[in-house]
């Protein structure tokens, strides 16, 4: 999602691979188009909100998908069950599609296991947990579904490695200061008598 983002017809796509003559006669949305009556876009609030901004060059992108993405996939508060998460990201070329969502996937796992579980202790000298026996990592039950969203831009190729690790964690954090108005800072959050409804 590092490119400009735009919609075209409620879509959102890369703006610097459409021609001019493709976008003729579609209603195009900018980031300056999301707002309303002047006020912002609730992405654009929630933006700010929750102190999402890192890198100003893919600010407008991620918004902008996010918003596209939202528009598809309203979210409800009636279901019981957990919500799934929503992954978006830009491989450049995406040679093996099934292969990055599992990718996306699996380390959205590894990425939650460390927030919610994670940490060895020691004693006389060696590490306690020696395999996944003793170091828990999350069930199949435990999991959310993982939605995969592959927007591939074309440009550098390479390899996906586990993208979702890093950003499991801040993601949780965050949602959970959104709902209490409490930071934690730190995991992981059995340490904190906090577990899955």
């Amino acid at each position: 999602m590092r490119r400009l983002h735009v919609h075209i017809d409620g879509v959102a796509m890369h703006s610097c691979g459409i021609s001019v003559s493709e976008a003729a006669g579609k209603q195009i949305t900018t980031i300056e188009g999301l707002a309303s009556n002047g006020a912002l876009h609730k992405v654009q609030q929630a933006w700010i909100a929750n102190d999402v901004p890192q890198c100003g060059y893919c600010q407008s992108g991620m918004i902008m998908a996010v918003a596209a993405l939202l528009k598809e996939n309203r979210p409800t508060r009636t279901s019981t069950t957990p919500s799934p998460i929503f992954a978006a990201t830009d491989p450049d070329y995406a040679v093996n599609p099934a292969q990055i969502e599992r990718q996306i996937a699996g380390s959205f796992v590894y990425g939650l296991s460390g927030l919610f579980y994670g940490g060895c202790t020691v004693k006389n000298g060696a590490i306690e947990q020696t395999n996944f026996d003793t170091y828990n990592s999350m069930r199949i039950a435990e999991m959310p579904k993982v939605e995969s969203i592959i927007m591939p831009s074309g440009g550098f190729w390479g390899g996906v490695g586990e993208p979702t690790i890093c950003v499991a964690g801040p993601a949780v954090l965050n949602a959970y200061f959104a709902a209490t108005g409490k930071r934690i800072r730190s995991v992981p959050l059995k340490d904190q008598n906090i577990t899955f409804a």
